[in-house]
């Protein structure tokens, strides 16, 4: 009997990081979208400036979303006020605090898709980490452990070991 990780099989999971083209990892903190106004065009809100900051990174760095089947994994770095065991504690653990996870997705389609509409499959995670960053997979990547997850962000930073 195969054992199983949050919902895959080890096989099922290797087979998906192996698909190493269909992951893509963008080394950009995420930000929530903010509620704006008219007013926003002449008062510079910091909360309005951040956002916008954000949406010209993922546009930089070439960020893309496929319109449907995607998962995108939001990787929210750990205040440094935090003690270590308490980072430690968090780390790549359900980040259940604001920002919200819808505000999230608003923010990554509408920094990258010039209609959102077309969107009509997608699933999102936010976790904790030690940096900032979005994971984009063309695929449901599953529930998935601290493990999976730690494995899956080796491999997409240094590549596969030999």
């Amino acid at each position: 009997m195969e054992r199983r990780a949050h919902g895959w099989t080890f096989g099922e999971f290797k087979a998906a990081v192996d698909n190493y083209q269909a992951v893509r990892y963008y080394p950009i903190t995420p930000v929530a979208k903010p509620r704006q106004t008219v007013r926003d065009k002449w008062k510079k809100r910091t909360s309005v400036l951040v956002y916008r900051a954000f949406c010209d990174e993922c546009r930089l760095r070439g960020l893309t979303l496929p319109s449907a089947g995607f998962h995108a994994l939001f990787l929210l770095p750990m205040p440094r006020s935090w003690s270590r065991p308490r980072r430690a504690k968090h780390y790549l653990q359900a980040h259940l605090s604001r920002p919200d996870l819808d505000n999230l997705t608003k923010a990554l389609m509408d920094a990258v898709l010039p209609e959102d509409s077309m969107i009509w499959n997608q699933r999102a995670t936010k976790i904790w980490a030690a940096e900032g960053g979005i994971v984009v997979a063309d695929h449901d990547m599953g529930r998935m452990g601290r493990p999976e997850i730690e494995d899956l962000l080796m491999r997409i930073k240094y590549g596969e070991p030999e």
